[in-house]
């Protein structure tokens, strides 16, 4: 073993071991060289990366094993003694003051986390690599776009984008093999009828996401250009795959950059993983194993179990129900045994009329987006003497969140979270109100555990018309197929607090 092998391996830690096939303990990920698509040590990996200017980091945004290897790629990269600079997705331009504020000590953290807007999956997934960066007293560049204008973007195109520092000054959106495979990427999301104006408005939203974490490394590097630091950029690993994405658009800006690529891969369902795939996606390939899915809540399992509900829906009528009156032409109506609420311009939604409870209670709602890409259900219930709304499916289609917690939308609250939801399949929501929380199942797991000690519950002023219990959605065609309500004794609020 060199002295060289001997002090990367100290660097790593309890980050990365060389087991026999350059496993990642605990989890097994393995590292590919992409062009042979045979396995490779972490150590060539690193000396590849060293002679680099700019490194993307391409993850899968759930994947353990592949935040594991990014913290043991910046420790290898640190050992060398490299100026280093992080770059990240995660955190939006409009927070780098903040950001920067909480690396030089002016603020603790947690002011920085109310301020920062971090996802849901920081302290598990993000934390460890920022709090490095912080020891060593290192810059970390807060790359993206505000979701705000991201949104604006995939509403109305890039015409509909107001004037902003917090954006690039340029966008390219051109229909490139870029657009061919977010085309393919998005075809679960936008439907085979009607989609096409849907996905460029969507494209659109990608593109100013690259060209911004683009211009925002081009700004620091050229700021920096007599220190010659070594950016490592996180980020999903579609930005960076083929040299596309955000490498294309930095590469426009500076086309003489060297820059490395190390991108995340997982077969998925217990397959063996395609290696025909590896070349050309990127320099190395990180295998990772398919993540583990929780067991269903306890407190689901006792809910589905009880038999007191209230069904709010008849499966044959709107009996019970009334348009939210949101002026956004066909209302909504019933067939084939379901709830439709058509595209709306750009709500649809219906209102309950009975009486419902404002604490102590469950709702239940299943849901499925046929069209669009933007919330299907956007569920408005009481809480006390205010109310809340919960979205799956919101800003462009991913976003899930409660709107709103201390005023902040479910887009920058702590409740923020991102899942894949694919069109014409059904999502049961559930919402518990109890007297200290509310918590949200997503098909029997549980998704969002809010406290209501210390916050505020409001609504976005759109979806007014909803209260005090009502469902709508957002530029998307969706159908209802069950509502339920039922409320809560106190021998169940102890059981289902116990298995917290």
């Amino acid at each position: 073993m060199t002295c060289r092998h001997r002090r990367l391996r100290a660097a790593l830690g309890t980050f990365l071991a060389f087991a026999p096939q350059d496993a990642i303990p605990g989890e097994e990920g393995v590292l590919l060289d992409c062009a042979s698509t045979q396995k490779i040590d972490l150590e060539r990996v690193v000396e590849f990366l060293a002679g680099q200017e700019v490194i993307f980091l391409g993850e899968l945004h759930d994947s353990g094993t592949a935040h594991s290897f990014q913290l043991a790629v910046v420790e290898a990269l640190v050992e060398r003694g490299f100026d280093l600079v992080l770059s990240m997705e995660m955190f939006e331009r409009d927070v780098q003051g903040v950001l920067d504020d909480y690396l030089k000590g002016r603020i603790d953290e947690e002011t920085f986390l109310k301020s920062s807007r971090p996802w849901s999956n920081y302290e598990k997934h993000y934390r460890p690599i920022v709090e490095r960066m912080r020891a060593l007293g290192a810059d970390v560049i807060a790359a993206n776009v505000p979701r705000s204008l991201a949104a604006a973007a995939s509403k109305a195109g890039p015409d509909g984008l107001p004037p902003s520092h917090d954006h690039a000054l340029s966008m390219h959106d051109e229909r490139d093999r870029y657009f061919e495979r977010f085309r393919e990427a998005m075809k679960d999301h936008v439907g085979n009828d009607g989609g096409e104006p849907i996905l460029v408005r969507m494209f659109a939203a990608q593109c100013l996401k690259d060209d911004t974490m683009a211009e925002s490394i081009d700004l620091y590097l050229r700021r920096h250009a007599h220190r010659r630091p070594l950016v490592v950029h996180l980020c999903g690993s579609f930005h960076s795959e083929m040299g596309l994405g955000t490498v294309s658009r930095l590469l426009k800006r500076q086309p003489t950059l060297r820059i490395g690529i190390v991108t995340t891969v997982r077969a998925e369902d217990g397959k063996t993983l395609d290696l025909n795939r590896l070349p050309g996606l990127a320099h190395f390939a990180l295998e990772v194993p398919e993540e583990k899915k929780s067991e269903p809540s306890t407190s689901a399992a006792e809910v589905s179990a009880d038999p007191v509900w209230q069904a709010l829906f008849d499966g044959a009528s709107l009996e019970g129900w009334a348009d939210s009156g949101f002026g956004s032409g066909e209302p909504p109506f019933v067939e084939e045994g379901k709830i439709v609420l058509p595209m709306g311009a750009p709500l649809s939604g219906i209102t309950f009329q009975g009486e419902c409870p404002v604490i102590d209670y469950e709702v239940e709602v299943e849901a499925t987006r046929t069209l669009g890409n933007d919330f299907f259900l956007g569920l408005t219930f009481p809480v006390r003497d205010s109310f809340c709304t919960l979205i799956l499916g919101g800003w462009g289609g991913t976003l899930v969140g409660l709107s709103c917690i201390d005023g902040l939308d479910a887009s920058s609250n702590g409740t923020r979270q991102y899942h894949s939801f694919k069109n014409g399949q059904s999502y049961k929501a559930l919402v518990r109100v109890d007297e200290e929380r509310i918590t949200v199942l997503l098909d029997e797991h549980k998704l969002i555990d809010q406290p209501l000690a210390g916050h505020t519950f409001s609504l976005r002023p759109e979806v007014e018309r909803s209260k005090p219990l009502g469902i709508a959605s957002y530029n998307t065609r969706s159908t209802i197929s069950r509502v339920r309500l039922r409320k809560c004794v106190a021998e169940e609020q102890t059981s289902a607090q116990g298995a917290r």
